[in-house]
Order: C-alpha cells, then structure tokens, then sequence
C-alpha cells in the first residue's frame, strides 16, 4: 500500500513536467523601430525601440556599438555623413533573437577646397581661393579672414576669391587665413590655412640717378601726387566687385630692366626704398595696352610718374602705367584688356624710354609679373 501512495503521488510530477516541456517559448521578440530615414549630418537624431518582451539589445552604427536589456529603448546617436546602416539584434530570456536593419542618410557638409600659396615674398600678392562639389547643399554665406581681419570676397567663374597682399620689406612672418561657409541648413564649415612671408634676398641696387634728374622731385610735386593717389583709392574702393574674368596680359613686350621689388639707392648713401612695379624697356611711342577691363580711374601728366595712367579693376586691384609719352584714355572711360591706352616715352622721373607697369592690391604694390596669364595670382 505504501508503494502504491507513493507511485500516485510522483505520477503528477511527471506530468506537470512533460506538459511544460510541451509549451517552450520559440517565438522571436518582435521590435517595432521608429527612426529618421534621412537627417543632418553631426547632428543628434532618436533611435526608438518598442518589444513585445525584455529582450537584450545590441545596436550598431557606423563605429558605434551598445548592449541593452530593456523592452522599451530610446538612445540618441549622432548622424554621420552620407548612407549609413542601424543593425539591432533582439534577444530574449529564452534565446530567441531577431535583427533588423534600417538606413539612415546623414546629409552631407560642404566640402570646400581652399587653394592658396603656401609660402610668399613680401610684396608678392596672395590668391586665396575657395570652390566646392555642386550638389544639393548651397553655400548661402562665405566669409575669409586675413590674420582675423574680414576680407572682400568676390566670385569669378563661380569661385571665391580674395586678393591679399604684404608690403614690401616686410619682416618674415606667417598670416593666417579662415574660411567660414555656411550652407542653406545654418551649419557651418571653416579651412585654415597659413601663409609664410619670407624676406626679399636680392642686395640693394644703387641706381646713381644724376642731380638733373632727381630735381623733378620736390615737395610740391610729391603732395600733388599723394593727394591724387589718395582720391583714385577712395574712388576704387567703391567698388568692391572685380570687372575682369579672364587673365592679365603684359601691357607691352618690352625687355625687363628693373624687377619689381628690388631694393634701391637714388643716390651713394641715399636711403633704401623699393621698386614697386616691372620697368619695361621699349622703344618710344610703342602702344601700351591695359592688361584687362577696367574704369580708367586717373589720366593725366605729373612731375615724378610722369604720363601716368590708372585703371580699377575692382575688388581693390589698380594698374599703374608711368612715363608715358601721349595718354589716349580719360578719367571714366571704360577699358577692354588690349586696349591703348598710351604710348611709352621718359616723362617724369626717367632716364630712358621705358614703362613703369604697376599691379596694387588695396593700395598695397604687388609684382606684376605674378598677374600674367593668370586671373588672380
């Protein structure tokens, strides 16, 4: 009898056992995903996810990887450029698991290129330049800075474009130089990039000019020309948009004789001053043309430039033409490059037919032989 009891009462055991091992959990968890499918790249988006049980979750992105036990999760990621995949494996108590994936497009930041010298001698003028991919994001805003100073920007063939400059003589130095764009959903790019001035190696030159010569500089013929050179400027810098947009041209194919930037002496002793333009040799009377469009913004004879002539280019750029024999522009008159504009000759203060050719970048004299063939430098 006592057998019999405790046969009865195991048998219920064994059954209850059997019976659970009939109704184990198979089923995967199922996870309902709510998430962007396309947003800002760096920028922070929700990722939601809603199981029908606590499950362990492992979600990955790009480099980005997390582990999880939840029913309900929310996590905020950060977007990353272009087309990219959110994986999430689910798995439950029992080892049950299911994944999904979803994409997410991070619309992309400009991407600018920045082309600028690496390394300049002073008075060398300084191109920067900027462009970027066309694409569906627009540049709404460019600024550049110049040693934290804002610059003039200014578009050609649809580049930016800033023109700079160092003075001549200046110490070696770096200039630094910022580009800010800004795209038509307010975030903002910025490139660095620096700039090396290094000195002018070339020994003074003396030049010995004759006292007959030098008597065409006097005092009042110096304040004339300052204050006329100080009326061109302030009419240049009203204009602040380039008039070209092709490259310069050589105004004559005369023989080089004074380099621009060579430091000089007048006479034995005398003080060191710079040359600031090309001297272009030629015969008298050879046609000097601009070398490119522009307003002619002075013409007309001095005692030291001579027959003198000078054309806005706009965004702070003015050609000087010096010594000319005849002038055959006015001030306004608009000017195509080839144009004439005059004819060489050794007026002023010269010692031989010659053209003195000028390239200033907002006031600043730059060496004009960096112009030719070339839409900035």
């Amino acid at each position: 009898m006592k057998k019999l009891i405790t046969i009865i009462l195991i048998l219920p055991v064994l059954v209850l056992t059997l019976s659970g091992s009939t109704n184990q959990d198979l089923a995967a968890p199922v996870v309902n995903i709510d998430v962007v499918d396309k947003v800002l790249a760096t920028q922070a988006f929700d990722l939601n996810l809603v199981a029908n049980e606590p499950v362990d979750y492992n979600i990955k992105y790009g480099d980005f990887e997390i582990n999880e036990v939840a029913q309900n999760y929310r996590i905020s990621l950060l977007a990353l450029e272009g087309n990219n995949k959110i994986e999430v494996k689910a798995t439950d108590g029992a080892g049950n698991s299911s994944e999904y994936i979803v994409d997410v497009y991070g619309i992309e930041l400009l991407k600018p290129t920045v082309e600028s010298p690496s390394k300049v001698i002073a008075g060398q003028a300084i191109g920067i330049s900027s462009s970027w991919p066309e694409s569906d994001i627009e540049a709404k805003f460019i600024s550049v800075s110049v040693d934290g100073e804002a610059a003039n920007v200014f578009f050609i063939n649809n580049v930016a474009r800033v023109i700079t400059a160092s003075k001549l003589g200046s110490e070696p130095r770096e200039i630094n130089i910022e580009v800010s764009l800004e795209d038509n959903f307010a975030r903002t790019v910025k490139v660095d990039k620096v700039v090396s001035i290094v000195a002018d190696p070339r020994p003074v030159q003396e030049l010995n000019i004759p006292a007959s010569t030098l008597s065409a500089i006097t005092d009042e013929g110096r304040e004339k020309e300052r204050a006329m050179l100080q009326e061109l400027y302030a009419e240049s810098a009203k204009n602040t948009s380039p008039l070209w947009n092709s490259a310069f041209i050589l105004p004559i194919s005369g023989t080089g004789t004074s380099g621009f930037g060579v430091p000089r002496r007048y006479v034995k002793g005398g003080n060191v001053s710079y040359h600031h333009g090309e001297d272009l040799a030629a015969g008298r009377g050879t046609k000097v043309h601009a070398t490119n469009d522009g307003i002619v913004l002075v013409a007309g004879f001095f005692a030291i430039k001579g027959g003198f002539v000078a054309i806005d280019h706009g965004a702070g750029v003015i050609s000087f033409y010096l010594h000319q024999s005849k002038l055959l522009v006015e001030a306004g008159q608009k000017v195509s490059k080839g144009d004439i504009i005059g004819e060489v000759g050794t007026t002023g203060l010269s010692t031989g037919p010659h053209l003195h050719w000028e390239m200033r970048v907002n006031k600043i004299a730059t060496d004009p032989m960096d112009w030719v063939g070339k839409i900035v430098p």
